[in-house]
């Protein structure tokens, strides 16, 4: 995660740029563009059927918090503010608004948007959408403009993508897939009906090129590991995917918010030195602050720290003489990869050699997770293998 300081000051230079017209012609008009960018909360939008755990998936991404349950709305908002309020956009765009939370009770007819404003601090850098695919070709149309328009980070929710949703997916424009996953939820069931390991080895041989990764995800294991908002049973959390899945997700935020500063700064560098008072940054919600990242740190100890983590990882399940169970050690294998793309996901933003190591971290990472989901003797091998193999190309970078 970037250091909030410098995205503060970065903003409030450009802030200052854009106020006093000190970027030149068309430049002037692309600094007032990417200022509303960065100061916009980043929207993440969960789209499916009905019925295709978006809700879950929302009140999950929201700290297991209760939400409003509404049936038969199209788009349902949620947005930080000082207050609860509620606005009710029909679908000739007429807007109703009122104080406190939305009710089934309280639907006017004809609906298509509710926008819920709650003064959590989880809504404080995010916005969360729940998105229903209409049937109505006409309200897809306008759906579809709405999310083209508004949605930074797609999750299309599903709990098999058969044929027909991956036709559908395949409609949507590229700006929506280059920032969309794919969330298998009740992922427990899946695992329980024996189809999970099928349906993500079908998505590695036909979907894995039309969304940035795929997340098997127990919504409702997830939202139990929290309480008040914040993770109490960290493996919970963990093993229902809902961590893998949310740093995923802060990932891909971090990502495109580096993107932004980067050009921020590109802007900036023409213009004469901006300083700003030096106050302090908006501190980072609590469902941020449980996936903060270890401040950035050179190859060479990020590599031996990791070393270091994979050699206690080994040790833990060395103890003793028994052979330990393979959910033991799956449980141990995904505590290592969780640990590792931790520490790696700021180290050494600009070296190339712990960018390669930080891809195959998260990738062993999301492939030990869905082993931990299969809990076979042949997965905790599996896992254990990627482990190696991650042991493997660091010391190969340690002792070059």
């Amino acid at each position: 995660m970037m250091p909030q300081t410098d995205i503060h000051n970065t903003v409030k230079r450009l802030e200052v740029a854009v106020t006093d017209r000190l970027l030149d012609g068309d430049i002037l008009g692309v600094g007032r563009t990417l200022l509303e960018h960065l100061q916009k909360p980043t929207q993440i939008t969960a789209v499916g059927q009905p019925g295709s755990g978006k809700s879950s998936l929302v009140r999950m991404l929201l700290g297991g918090m209760d939400l409003p349950s509404l049936s038969g709305v199209t788009i349902f908002e949620l947005r930080g503010g000082e207050s609860e309020t509620v606005e009710y956009e029909d679908l000739t765009g007429t807007v109703q608004t009122s104080d406190g939370r939305a009710t089934d009770l309280d639907l006017p007819d004809n609906l298509f948007r509710v926008i819920q404003t709650l003064p959590l601090p989880h809504l404080a850098e995010r916005r969360l959408a729940d998105v229903t695919w209409p049937s109505d070709k006409s309200l897809q149309s306008r759906v579809m403009d709405w999310l083209v328009e508004t949605s930074d980070i797609t999750v299309w929710c599903s709990e098999d993508f058969d044929d027909a949703e991956r036709a559908r997916w395949g409609r949507f424009p590229e700006s929506l897939k280059d920032h969309g996953f794919l969330a298998l939820t009740k992922a427990d069931q899946l695992q329980m009906k024996g189809t999970l390991s099928t349906q993500t080895a079908r998505f590695e041989e036909q979907d894995c090129e039309d969304f940035l990764a795929l997340y098997p995800v127990a919504s409702k294991q997830a939202i139990a590991a929290h309480k008040n908002g914040v993770v109490e049973d960290a493996s919970l959390w963990a093993a229902s995917g809902g961590k893998a899945l949310y740093e995923g997700l802060a990932h891909q935020i971090d990502i495109a918010r580096r993107a932004d500063l980067d050009y921020a700064d590109m802007l900036l560098a023409r213009l004469p030195e901006i300083k700003v008072e030096d106050t302090p940054a908006t501190e980072p919600a609590p469902a941020a602050r449980e996936t903060e990242r270890l401040a950035p740190m050179q190859r060479t100890e990020a590599v031996e720290t990791a070393l270091t983590i994979l050699q206690d990882c080994a040790d833990g399940m060395s103890v003793g003489d028994a052979t330990p169970e393979p959910k033991d050690v799956l449980s141990q294998s995904a505590q290592a990869a969780q640990a590792l793309a931790t520490l790696f996901m700021d180290a050494g933003a600009e070296d190339p050699q712990v960018n390669a190591i930080r891809d195959g971290v998260l990738e062993s990472e999301q492939m030990i997770m869905l082993l931990q989901l299969e809990g076979t003797e042949t997965a905790a091998c599996d896992a254990v293998g990627a482990l190696l193999q991650l042991k493997k190309e660091m010391s190969e970078v340690a002792y070059a």
